[in-house]
């Protein structure tokens, strides 16, 4: 019974011992396995609820079938944030000494990804407001053709030559667009 206890003891001491520091805080195996089940009960989760968004809640809505999945790509990918920073603080982890990093790297990523933003954005306002939508002939910088596909970065235009151009929505929304 006794060398039970110790090597319970070993067991408990090799767990808990603490080997890597995160700002004030040190990390165990324990906190590792803590933080590893607690993420993958989030992606599991998130994941169903991605699903059971766009399938039950979003189909009834006259909201296409890309936008759909992209709404429910920005809810899981937000849930998952959220939930991983909730995560972290309850295993213990100090965040105050990765915010700065944290606002250093939001900012860079914003600069890069301000196209890809921008084309987004426009690309829900088209959907939204539908100046145009699949199958409408239209003419946008001399070339006229039919719309044949919208989703939220770009609109693909196919000519009376049965060439497909691929067209950001940003510029479709700056530039002049005639619906035939």
């Amino acid at each position: 019974m006794n060398a039970q206890m110790q090597l319970l003891n070993q067991i408990n001491q090799i767990l808990n011992a603490q080997f890597l520091p995160v700002g004030k805080t040190t990390v165990s195996l324990t906190m590792l396995f803590y933080v590893a089940i607690l993420f993958l009960a989030l992606v599991i989760i998130t994941g169903r609820l991605k699903v059971w968004f766009e399938k039950e809640l979003l189909s009834r809505t006259p909201i296409e079938p890309g936008l759909r999945s992209a709404a429910g790509s920005l809810l899981r990918s937000i849930l998952l944030f959220v939930g991983f920073i909730v995560i972290l603080q309850t295993a213990g982890v100090d965040l105050s000494a990765l915010t700065v990093v944290a606002g250093a790297l939001g900012l860079g990523v914003s600069f890069g990804l301000q196209g890809l933003f921008s084309n987004l954005v426009s690309g829900i306002i088209i959907v939204l407001e539908g100046p145009f939508k699949v199958g409408d002939r239209v003419e946008f910088d001399g070339t006229v053709g039919s719309v044949m596909k919208v989703s939220l970065r770009t609109t693909t235009i196919v000519t009376n030559d049965n060439v497909a151009i691929i067209v950001p929505n940003s510029e479709l929304i700056k530039g002049k667009v005639t619906n035939w």
